[in-house]
């Protein structure tokens, strides 16, 4: 219980003081569709399944804000720690238990998880609640362990397409744990359960199909290196966000999670969510992305909670050393937690706004990479219209065009030049302010706008008084 309390305390902490992501935005974008909208032909559109935001779209309509809708997450996130503490115990015993709770409620990574308007978190309370679900079947749990499994893989299936890896780390769990005592009466209700999560999940699993196709195929996330994978696995299973230390801090707790593996070597269903769960789902993400890149590190971050339990468990196989083994990991993690809370940069949106309402003038012209960030200047306070905009770069393409319409390098000079000067608000794109540039560079004077460290850059062009160019 006061493991709970100081994760929803830490979870709260600055929840409405930090500025929108263009991703919570996203999600606020979403949540004001209408629910045919969110779970009809427009899904199609969307990369990621439509739970979470039918339920902010929910949440919206009782009068929430943007910010206010990260309580969804927060919930979600909380909701992790006495999970854990019920899948920890299960394998380690309660000292394991009690450990893994505290850790997950003071870790930054999770923290970060919990504070975020998107579907991680709920999607790494189904991943606890599927894998607990398994562990009961396999103990003989009656219908409502069953239930319980299907319920969660069906969640987890629509809150973020990289669950059908949680799903396959379930099964191969399942069967790991029952190859060595091969009850034939689990393996036919094992098969009807995981039929009816397929038949649950069949009016979205064409559009997965399609999406992994099609979108996919110029999808932004490059294809991972195994320089790349290294430092996504060291992300979820050591302590991310400390930046010293290092790399000592990261390999003790990896070593006290590969002992807590050890540990539990003999013990069927711990040896199988080690093999399936916290190898499997990360090797098998980085041989998908070898076709369609998926690994990022908020993919994995449902495995946060199932690394936490085996290190907690590792610092419980040292009768006389536990408690100090668990203090050390707790004290490295509430100093990266201490790193994130004072070190999170921000978006950059309410900075570019403020900057442009002051500078930029009614006759001036503003571009925008990509053409979402036109959604994210006006919710943070820009007059939509107030400057003629257009978008350049990768556009989200379920966001209308009419809010910007599009500017091909090849035609930006003959568009642009009329204009006395031209604001560029980039965000990743980097290609984009290099393009714009070669283009305007005979006509206009490039000046990097300094505002503080963000995501989003603001460059202005201002007209030359003879250009170069015919």
């Amino acid at each position: 219980m006061l493991a709970t309390l100081l994760g929803l305390a830490l979870r709260l902490r600055g929840l409405w003081d930090a500025e929108l992501t263009y991703d919570e935005g996203a999600t606020w974008y979403f949540a004001g569709l209408s629910l045919p909208a969110l779970w009809g032909p427009g899904a199609r559109l969307e990369t990621n399944p439509p739970l979470f935001y039918a339920l902010a779209h929910v949440v919206r309509a009782i009068g929430a804000t943007a910010e206010d809708e990260r309580l969804l997450s927060v919930a979600a996130g909380t909701a992790c720690i006495p999970l854990t503490f019920l899948l920890a115990a299960r394998i380690g015993g309660r000292f394991a238990g009690v450990g893994a709770a505290l850790l997950v409620a003071v870790s930054a990574a999770s923290i970060g998880m919990g504070q975020d308007a998107r579907a991680y978190a709920m999607l790494s309370v189904a991943g606890l609640a599927a894998l607990l679900a398994v562990r009961r079947v396999l103990d003989g749990g009656g219908m409502l362990a069953w239930a319980g499994y299907v319920v969660a893989a069906l969640a987890a299936l629509y809150l973020h397409n990289t669950a059908v890896l949680l799903v396959a780390a379930c099964n191969g769990a399942f069967f790991a744990a029952w190859l060595p005592r091969r009850p034939a009466e689990l393996l036919w209700r094992w098969g009807l359960a995981n039929a009816v999560v397929l038949v649950g999940w069949l009016p979205w699993a064409g559009l997965v199909l399609e999406q992994a196709r099609h979108a996919l195929a110029h999808f932004w996330l490059a294809r991972p290196t195994l320089s790349d994978f290294r430092y996504e696995v060291f992300n979820t299973f050591a302590v991310r966000f400390l930046d010293m230390a290092q790399p000592f801090a990261d390999l003790a707790v990896l070593g006290l999670l590969a002992f807590g593996v050890f540990a539990t070597r003999r013990a069927p269903f711990a040896r199988a969510l080690a093999v399936c769960v916290l190898v499997g789902v990360p090797l098998a993400s980085f041989a998908v992305s070898q076709w369609r890149p998926i690994l990022n590190g908020k993919t994995l971050l449902w495995l946060v909670p199932v690394g936490l339990t085996f290190v907690a468990v590792g610092c419980a196989a040292l009768p006389r050393w536990r408690l100090a083994a668990l203090g050390g990991v707790l004290a490295l993690h509430l100093l990266a937690t201490g790193q994130f809370f004072h070190a999170r940069a921000p978006e950059g949106t309410i900075a570019t706004v403020e900057f442009l309402t002051r500078a930029a003038g009614a006759e001036d012209a503003l571009v925008l990479a990509p053409r979402f960030l036109a959604f994210m200047l006006a919710y943070q306070g820009l007059p939509p219209g107030s400057l003629p905009a257009y978008a350049m770069g990768d556009a989200a393409p379920w966001f209308p065009d009419a809010a910007a319409p599009s500017l091909s390098p090849e035609d930006a000079l003959a568009r642009l030049r009329t204009f006395p000067r031209v604001w560029l608000a980039v965000r990743g794109q980097p290609e984009v302010a290099r393009a714009l540039s070669e283009r305007l560079d005979c006509a206009f004077v490039r000046t990097d706008i300094a505002l503080p460290p963000g995501a989003v850059r603001l460059l202005r062009f201002e007209r030359r008084a003879a250009p170069s160019c015919g």
